[in-house]
């Protein structure tokens, strides 16, 4: 009996969730646990074997949707906050979706300020989910509080 009213409660916590179907079924099910009073292995048994059925059923339903690109690309960080250390001892900040790419350049000298202090050495870097968030960072440490920041938290004064 407290079985079958945790699934009940359960499925229709699965229901406020965004589960709808699959909540539904688990709350008519726990349900029905309470009613018949079967054997409870069975009961527990079937119902985690239905429920996750169903799950993974959702689930490829979410792939199929383009969702999963949505929810990897939104839970997964893209753009990057990145510091290095030049060669005369000052620092580059700067904000890419790539930093391996980024990186490449300024080691190849393609970038205008790095490339008469070459070698650079990537010293820190930050992920972020959102570019405006990103650049946001990058223009904070690019300002007075910032760099001080940086020096002291980030990078510290270590040496070459």
């Amino acid at each position: 009996m407290v079985f079958g009213l945790w699934t009940t409660v359960h499925g229709l916590w699965m229901v406020n969730c965004g589960s709808r179907f699959c909540g539904w079924w688990t709350a008519v099910h726990g349900l029905w646990a309470v009613y018949t009073l079967r054997a409870a292995e069975l009961v527990h048994f079937l119902s985690g074997l239905f429920v996750y059925f169903f799950i993974f059923i959702n689930f490829l339903e979410m792939i199929s949707d383009n969702d999963f690109e949505r929810w990897y690309l939104e839970n997964n960080p893209k753009w990057s906050v990145y510091v290095l250390r030049c060669s005369d001892g000052t620092f580059y900040t700067g904000c890419s979706g790539e930093v391996k790419t980024r990186l490449k350049s300024h080691l190849n000298g393609e970038v205008a300020y790095t490339r008469s202090r070459l070698p650079v050495k990537l010293e820190n870097t930050h992920n972020f989910k959102d570019k405006n968030m990103a650049f946001s960072f990058e223009k904070y440490l690019k300002s007075g509080s910032g760099k001080a920041f940086m020096v002291k938290r980030l990078v510290g004064l270590r040496a070459n």
